[in-house]
């Protein structure tokens, strides 16, 4: 028996030759199912009694499906190894599956009050782990055309979580500005004039926006480059593009 996914010239099985052999099985017509990883979803095989596996093993998870294939009362669930590597990772199915039972035992046994102050204990060890280690870096923001510095990472806030503008007042001695006939409006702030590279002259590298009476720089994330600078000269320089907030934080700026 194989899977239904698979084209007919393929070698695959409709449903409903799937169901005839199940059918075949449990009436005694058919004594022994050959069988691909179909056993594993979900097939239900009430008359079998006896599982082989011959020297195929999977994670912790499919090797509890494939026991739950056989189920009369009294089945076994055997593995035929033919070398140790498969034996060895039976034995270690077999140790998280001990494992998550335990897990289940202890979740069963634990109250939802303390339940919920377990995860939120570990959220915040969690948080103050991540914290400190973003502690730790810092990024210098560069002109991608001229690597003239824009600010460091340390200076970089986020605004409604979306938005970065840059928290240093030096910043404008490096940089120029190009304003706008007509500034445009969003609902968190205006847009003024473009944010430009004081050294090149002609890279931009966001807008200006006005945001509760204050002008900030925002960044646009495809037009700068970012290097480590707590790695003692070792570049470790990225550009940076696509979703600005996904990818500001996955190179580990500090946004607060």
């Amino acid at each position: 028996m194989v899977s239904s996914n698979q084209s007919l010239s393929a070698g695959g099985q409709s449903t409903q030759e799937q169901q005839q052999m199940i059918r075949d099985f449990d009436s005694g017509k058919v004594k022994v199912l050959v069988v691909t990883s179909v056993a594993e979803e979900g097939v239900n095989i009430a008359a079998c009694n006896l599982i082989i596996k011959y020297n195929n093993v999977g994670s912790e998870r499919s090797m509890i499906q494939r026991r739950g294939r056989a189920r009369q009362k009294n089945s076994l669930s055997i593995l035929l190894a033919l070398d140790t590597g498969v034996e060895q990772a039976e034995y270690l199915n077999m140790q998280k599956e001990a494992m998550m039972m335990r897990c289940l035992i202890n979740l069963q046994e634990t109250s939802e009050t303390n339940l919920k102050n377990q995860i939120n204990a570990k959220r915040e060890e969690r948080r103050r782990i991540e914290e400190r280690e973003l502690k730790a870096m810092c990024y210098k923001l560069s002109c991608r055309s001229c690597n003239n510095l824009i600010c460091k990472s340390t200076h970089v806030r986020s605004i409604a979580n979306s938005t970065f503008v840059v928290c240093d007042p030096t910043v404008w001695k490096r940089s120029k500005i190009d304003v706008r006939e007509k500034p445009t409006k969003d609902h968190l702030f205006t847009k003024c004039a473009k944010f430009l590279c004081g050294q090149c002259g002609n890279q931009e590298w966001g807008v200006i926006v006005k945001y509760s009476n204050c002008y900030l720089p925002q960044l646009a994330a495809n037009l700068f480059s970012l290097e480590r600078e707590d790695l003692h000269d070792q570049l470790d320089e990225m550009r940076i593009g696509g979703d600005r907030g996904k990818n500001l934080a996955k190179y580990s700026i500090r946004l607060f």
